[in-house]
């Protein structure tokens, strides 16, 4: 699994699926919930302290799942036409030279890493990860 594809989904939901109409308060509310996350993940060390995250994860997984209703909801399934797109790109461009952005991107590759090492140390973690995500 590589790092970058998963940091840019992550990306991806924290621009577009936060509540607030600001978008530097959208980057600041996901970069505190990735660090939030990423300090859990870094208490797991084998199946106890697996189950003692548990509850805190089940809520950073709750928070995922409602980033990602909420993009659906405002694209639906439709695949974005030029003008949105370009919309899309221009505000990215924007904001990519922000330092909230550059925060968001370094608490991404954080919490990527941590959750990969997880995912590989910690029998049952990717299932419960799962079965998490699939929640609706």
């Amino acid at each position: 699994m590589k790092l970058v594809p998963l940091a840019a989904a992550f990306l991806l939901v924290a621009l577009v699926g936060c509540t607030s109409n600001d978008p530097k308060a959208k980057l600041r509310q996901s970069t505190r919930e990735f660090n939030d996350a990423t300090s859990v993940l870094t208490t797991i060390k084998d199946a106890a302290t697996f189950e003692t995250a548990k509850p805190k994860l089940r809520k950073h997984f709750a928070w995922l799942r409602q980033q990602n209703r909420e993009n659906q909801a405002r694209t639906g399934n439709k695949q974005p036409g030029i003008k949105d797109s370009q919309i899309a790109m221009k505000e990215f461009e924007t904001l990519s030279k922000e330092p909230e952005f550059k925060e968001l991107t370094d608490a991404l590759m954080r919490y990527a890493a941590e959750l990969l090492r997880v995912t590989v140390a910690v029998p049952g973690f990717k299932q419960f990860q799962d079965e998490e995500m699939a929640k609706g």
